[in-house]
C-alpha cells in the first residue's frame, strides 16, 4: 500500500517539478531576452550619441564576448573602433569608445569606456575591422600580486584597502607619455559608482599602493614634463575610499613640496626686549611672513588641489603686536580660507578677491612701517661698492689665506663674497658651504644680508625646479636676522643694521 502511495505521489510531483522547471527556464529566458533588448538599446543609443548618421566615414560596431565570467559578471562589449589614421600603429587595432555590459544573477549594469581595448585587441587581432563584427576572447586576468593591470580591458582589485575589491576599467593609453590611465568603481545594490574624489580621479599605470600604511602614491608630470609624486593616505576606515594628500615630492629623493603656515617661522616679541624699535622690527618681519606664508600655500592648493585648509587655518596672526597690521593679516586668512572651501579655484572672482587682498596687505606693510627705495640704494651702494674693490685685489692662489687668515669678521665676509664674484671657485655650488659658514658663526657683518642673498641664489641654481624647501631657506634667513637683532639691541643707532633687518625680513616675500 505505501509503494502505491509513493508512485502515486512521484507521478504526481514530476509535472509539478516540470512545469516548475519550464516556468523558471521561460522567467531566465525573458530576463535574457530584456537584458539583451536593453544592451541593445544601450549600445544604439550610445551610438547615435557619438556618431552623426551623415558623417562620411561609416564606424563600424565590434561585438566582444569573453568566454571567462569574471568575478562571476558574464561581460559583453559593444566598441565603435577610431577612424583615426594618423595615430594607428596597426590596421587591425582595435581601440574606441565602448559600452561594457556586466551580468551576474539578478546584477546587471553599464559602464561606458571612452578608450577601450587591450594588448590582444590592440596588439594582436590579425581580423579586419569590419561591421558588426562579433569576437569571442579569452579574458586577460590581472596578476595576482599587482594592483593594477596594464593587459586587462578590466578587472577587480582591492585599491582602497577596504577589504573588497573594487572594479577597475581600463581607459587604454589615456594616460601620461600613452600610458594607461584607470576609473574606480563601487558596486553596491547592483549599482556601479564611480569614485570621482582624489586620487580615484587621477590613477595611471604607474601608481603605487602600500596596504600596510594605507597609501597612494601617484606620478606625475607638470607643465614642463618635469616629474613629481603625490602621496595620499585613507583618513576613514568607515569610509575607506576618503583620502588626504599629504606629500608632494620628487621621486627618487627625500626633497617635498612644503607648506609654510604649519611651520613657527615667527619671531616671538617674548623673546626680546619689549622696546618701541624691538617690536616695530619685530611686527615688520612676522607680518611679512604671515603674507608669504598664506600666498605659498595657497598656490600650491591651486597648482595641484590640494586641500590644505585646515593647514592654513593654523597660521597664527596674533604674534603681530600692531593692531592694523594684524587685522589686515587676519583678513588675508579670511579671504583664502574661503576660496579654499570652494570645489574650484578657476573663479575669476575669487582670484581677483585674493589679488586685491594680498596687494592691500603688502601696501599697508610699506606704509606703516616706512619702507622705501631709498634703503635698497643706500645698502647696495654700500656693498656693491666694496665688493668691486675686493674683487680687483683677489688673485686666485691668494684667496683662500685671505679668507682663512683674516680675524675681521667683516672682511671675512667681504673677501668670502668677492671669491664668489671673481669666479675663485670652480662652480658656484663650492661657495656654499663657506658661506653657510659665516652665517651660523651668528658673528654680525654689514654683509649678512648679501650673505644670505648670495647663498640663496646659488641652492636654488644648484638644485632642478622643486627647488630648495622653503624652510630651510627661512631658518637659515632667521639665524641671520636673530644676528642682526642681537647688534641693533647693542647699538639702537646702528642704521645699518636697522637697513639690513628690514631689507632681509621683506626679501622675497614683498
Amino acid at each position: 500500500m505505501k509503494k502505491i502511495l509513493y508512485f502515486i505521489l512521484i507521478m504526481f510531483l514530476c509535472p509539478i517539478q516540470s512545469c516548475d522547471r519550464k516556468r523558471q527556464a521561460s522567467e531566465q529566458e525573458m530576463k535574457d531576452s530584456l537584458a539583451a533588448a536593453n544592451f541593445m538599446k544601450c549600445a544604439k543609443s550610445l551610438y547615435n550619441t557619438l556618431y552623426d548618421d551623415d558623417v562620411e566615414c561609416y564606424e563600424p560596431r565590434v561585438f566582444i564576448k569573453y568566454r571567462q565570467p569574471v568575478n562571476g559578471y558574464d561581460v559583453t562589449v559593444m566598441c565603435l573602433p577610431y577612424n583615426y589614421t594618423y595615430d594607428k600603429e596597426r590596421e587591425t587595432e582595435i581601440w574606441g569608445n565602448a559600452l561594457l555590459y556586466f551580468e551576474k544573477e539578478d546584477n546587471r549594469f553599464y559602464i561606458y569606456n571612452e578608450s577601450f581595448s587591450d594588448s590582444v585587441l590592440y596588439y594582436v587581432n590579425e581580423q579586419e575591422v569590419r561591421d558588426n563584427m562579433i569576437l569571442e576572447l579569452d579574458y586577460l586576468p590581472k596578476s595576482k600580486n599587482e594592483y593594477l593591470s596594464h593587459n586587462s580591458p578590466f578587472f577587480f582589485s582591492d585599491v582602497d584597502f577596504d577589504g573588497e575589491e573594487e572594479l577597475i576599467i581600463n581607459n587604454w593609453r589615456c594616460g601620461t607619455r600613452y600610458c594607461n590611465t584607470y576609473d574606480v568603481y563601487k558596486i553596491t545594490n547592483n549599482e556601479a559608482k564611480r569614485l570621482i574624489v582624489e586620487p580615484f580621479n587621477k590613477i595611471e599605470s604607474h601608481a603605487e599602493f602600500d596596504s600596510i600604511n594605507k597609501t597612494i602614491i601617484l606620478n606625475c608630470y607638470n607643465g614642463h614634463r618635469e616629474s613629481y609624486y603625490k602621496k595620499y593616505k585613507q583618513i576613514n576606515k568607515s569610509t575607506s575610499y576618503q583620502f588626504n594628500l599629504i606629500t608632494i615630492g620628487q621621486p627618487g629623493t627625500d626633497r617635498k613640496f612644503t607648506t609654510l603656515s604649519d611651520i613657527d617661522m615667527g619671531l616671538k616679541p617674548k623673546d626680546f626686549p619689549d622696546t618701541p624699535l624691538i617690536k616695530e622690527l619685530l611686527d615688520l618681519y612676522n607680518s611679512a611672513i604671515i603674507l608669504y606664508s598664506l600666498d605659498h600655500d595657497f598656490n600650491l592648493a591651486e597648482c595641484f588641489d590640494w586641500n590644505l585648509k585646515e593647514i592654513v587655518n593654523k597660521l597664527d596672526c596674533s604674534i603681530i603686536s600692531n593692531d592694523t597690521i594684524r587685522e589686515y593679516a587676519q583678513n588675508y586668512k579670511k579671504v583664502i580660507l574661503s576660496i579654499l572651501s570652494k570645489d574650484t579655484f578657476s573663479d575669476s572672482e575669487s582670484t581677483k578677491r585674493i589679488v586685491t587682498t594680498h596687494d592691500t596687505f603688502a601696501k599697508k606693510i610699506i606704509e606703516c612701517f616706512h619702507v622705501t627705495d631709498d634703503m635698497c640704494q643706500i645698502y647696495d651702494s654700500v656693498v656693491t661698492g666694496s665688493i668691486v674693490e675686493v674683487e680687483k685685489q683677489i688673485k686666485n692662489n691668494a684667496v683662500k689665506p685671505l679668507i682663512d687668515d683674516i680675524p675681521d669678521f667683516n672682511k671675512k665676509c667681504l673677501y668670502t663674497l668677492g671669491a664668489y664674484y671673481s669666479n675663485y671657485y670652480s662652480t658656484p655650488a663650492l661657495a656654499i658651504k663657506p658661506l653657510q659658514e659665516l652665517m651660523e658663526s651668528k658673528q654680525y657683518s654689514i654683509y649678512i644680508c648679501e650673505i644670505w642673498r648670495i647663498w640663496k641664489f646659488i641652492s636654488e641654481n644648484e638644485v632642478d625646479w622643486l627647488g630648495v624647501p622653503e624652510e630651510e631657506y627661512s631658518a637659515m634667513k632667521i639665524v641671520c636676522l636673530k644676528t642682526i637683532l642681537a647688534q641693533i639691541i647693542q647699538h639702537p643707532n646702528d642704521i645699518m643694521a636697522i637697513n639690513q633687518f628690514m631689507q632681509l625680513s621683506l626679501m622675497k616675500y614683498i
